[in-house]
């Protein structure tokens, strides 16, 4: 039987490697970028975002999961089960029936801070497992959560021009293991969804690994953790229940590879991180860059909740839309005397995405500040994230000056009960400045609803509305090395037309 079960687990094992094998091998050459991959978020063309359904309550903050003893429920198998052998499942991972609108499945955790959520979860699985005399150092259990996501897109942008499309805009599949009393890890397997450069979407759907790391702590002996791994640094919340990604969220969300450690006791959380990043000037250490990230959310106030908190990074062109701002680099072929074949951007598309690009003149640090509070059925979140220093006129420019970007974000959502359906409505207004280099609008609202039609299910259609830079407004980005004589060249982004973009998104959610 052993073997058996030894030679089946190798199998699976062997199939899941020759399919994550096959996506990656793919060729690929992206046109428009995949707003879930790192260093990859298009923020002029509004992508979706994630985590939507519990990232917009601040009731449903990631502090609340593990206060929820749904074990002691009725209908609850308890954890009687996992004392009998059970080492998979699906989430909830102890209650016998998930929430309507999935909001307790894995999938719907907030993305950020997924260490300390994944501890909180664990922390309360302990604790039920000691109610039957188990304990999580007997085997690991796997969890597992995943969810589809389409639309149907139409959109008039700023030249005038309307397009409409239909999209596939996530199929992730999560992974959550509680290996033993001191070890936790987790991987996000995602797809693929940007239009290669010849060729459809269809033949590029290639899978990669989104995020994975491995987190060691228990919360119920020590308040401390250590993270390492691949994951979004603790820099900024970007909660909405936008479709679409945050004016915030495009300037600020930061995928590394980072050293982190944490703390979380009686609502107050703090983490500091230490990565490499993207700059190739300066010292060349191990932890070239870093930030640290602060707050607090209360965990037992009458019909709602509240959380706080501010962030700092070292180096803010480390973002996912700085390093990539969506735009082509529309490259010209040159050919010199001695018959040299030079390739040469002539557009600013991201640090990351011009020859040398990350070779910048110093750091620029970033900052953020957020707020989420909650009273009965009104939510309201704020958020500001930015520069806190302006990056040399060699890097990035602004009106022929230097430039500063910054970004904020301002929801309101209220939810009611229509027959027998919860509904929720969201209104937006967002705001940018000195952020044309990044292709990012100056002012953006959106109108949202969403609801649940059926069990584990979302529905959700938005109307945004961007009014670009006034007529004439200038940027540039910098590349080093491009240019006929091998010298630094400022690249412009496409001139500003004062005019506005209309975009309506409707989505279709399925989760697990």
């Amino acid at each position: 039987m052993k073997q058996l079960m030894a030679r089946g687990s190798i199998a699976i094992v062997l199939a899941l490697s020759g399919l994550v094998y096959a996506g990656v091998s793919k060729q690929h050459t992206p046109h428009l970028p995949n707003p879930h991959r790192a260093q990859e978020v298009p923020p002029n063309t509004p992508v979706p975002t994630k985590k939507r359904i519990v990232e917009s309550r601040a009731a449903d903050s990631f502090f609340s999961y593990t206060h929820r003893n749904e074990w002691l429920e009725p209908t609850a198998f308890g954890p009687e089960r996992f004392k009998q052998g059970v080492t998979v499942t699906t989430s909830p991972m102890l209650g016998l029936k998930s929430a309507f609108n999935s909001s307790d499945l894995l999938y719907q955790y907030p993305s950020m801070n997924e260490d300390l959520i994944l501890l909180q979860q664990r922390k309360s699985l302990q604790e039920a497992l000691l109610t039957v005399g188990d304990t999580l150092n007997n085997r690991a259990i796997v969890l597992i959560s995943g969810g589809v996501e389409s639309q149907l897109i139409s959109n008039r942008d700023f030249t005038g021009t309307t397009q409409a499309d239909i999209n596939l805009s996530v199929a992730e599949l999560d992974i959550a293991a509680m290996i033993s009393k001191w070890a936790n890890a987790f991987m996000a397997l995602d797809y693929d969804n940007s239009t290669p450069a010849t060729g459809s979407r269809v033949t590029n759907s290639r899978i990669y690994l989104s995020r994975g790391f491995a987190t060691f702590g228990n919360l119920s002996v020590i308040p401390v953790y250590f993270t390492l791994g691949q994951m979004y640094a603790p820099f900024g919340k970007y909660a909405s229940i936008m479709l679409t990604a945050p004016l915030t969220l495009s300037l600020g969300r930061t995928e590394i590879r980072s050293a982190l450690i944490g703390y979380y006791k009686n609502g107050l959380y703090a983490e500091i991180y230490g990565y490499r990043g993207n700059r190739t000037t300066g010292v060349d250490n191990l932890f070239r860059e870093g930030g640290a990230n602060i707050g607090y959310n209360t965990l037992n106030f009458k019909n709602g909740q509240i959380d706080i908190g501010i962030g700092a990074i070292t180096n803010m062109a480390d973002s996912q839309g700085m390093q990539n701002n969506g735009l082509s680099p529309n490259l010209t072929i040159i050919t010199l005397n001695n018959g040299t074949v030079l390739s040469v951007p002539t557009q600013f598309a991201g640090f990351g995405n011009t020859p040398n690009g990350n070779a910048l003149a110093h750091n620029v640090i970033g900052a953020d500040v957020h707020f989420e509070g909650s009273y009965k059925n009104l939510s309201l979140i704020a958020e500001f994230i930015g520069a806190t220093q302006n990056f040399s006129p060699a890097d990035m420019t602004f009106n022929g000056g230097t430039a500063r970007p910054q970004a904020m974000h301002v929801e309101a959502e209220y939810s009611l009960t229509i027959l027998d359906r919860a509904l929720t409505f969201g209104l937006v207004f967002g705001k940018t400045w000195q952020a044309f280099a990044l292709n990012l609008p100056e002012q953006s609202y959106a109108f949202i609803i969403s609801t649940a039609l059926w069990k584990n299910t979302m529905l959700g259609i938005e109307y945004r509305h961007d009014i670009n830079y006034p007529s004439g407004t200038t940027a540039t980005g910098t590349t080093a090395g491009t240019t006929l004589t091998n010298q630094a060249a400022t690249l412009p982004v496409p001139i500003a037309n004062g005019r506005q973009r209309n975009m309506i998104t409707l989505q279709l959610g399925a989760y697990f």
